[in-house]
């Protein structure tokens, strides 16, 4: 007897598509700052300096993510969560548009 696959069933599930959507833009990131840190050696000091000072801040003294929206957009697109849900939507809409052509 033959079994038929549907096209949801070839490309990957919807729940999967967040892990993966993680996957990409820690893996992305970790390449943007490898290869920013090593044209910029002399910069170094002064990035670890910074982050220090970031870290002694603590999470407390910044706006959470959903929130930091409506007052500092500019930060708000340099973090991770925003870049997640952004992958997550194009991995949504591009399996949407795999599974409609087929």
């Amino acid at each position: 007897m033959l079994t038929t696959i549907t096209a949801q069933q070839i490309w990957f599930p919807t729940k999967n598509l967040f892990l993966i959507s993680i996957l990409l833009v820690t893996i992305f990131k970790n390449f943007l700052s490898s290869f920013s840190s090593t044209d910029n050696e002399d910069d170094m000091s002064s990035s670890v300096v910074e982050q220090e000072q970031q870290q002694q801040q603590g999470i407390l003294n910044r706006c959470p993510w959903p929130f930091i929206f409506f007052h500092d957009i500019k930060q708000a697109m340099k973090d991770t969560p925003t870049w997640i849900v952004i992958t997550w939507a194009f991995l949504k809409l591009a399996s949407k548009k795999v599974v409609a052509s087929q």
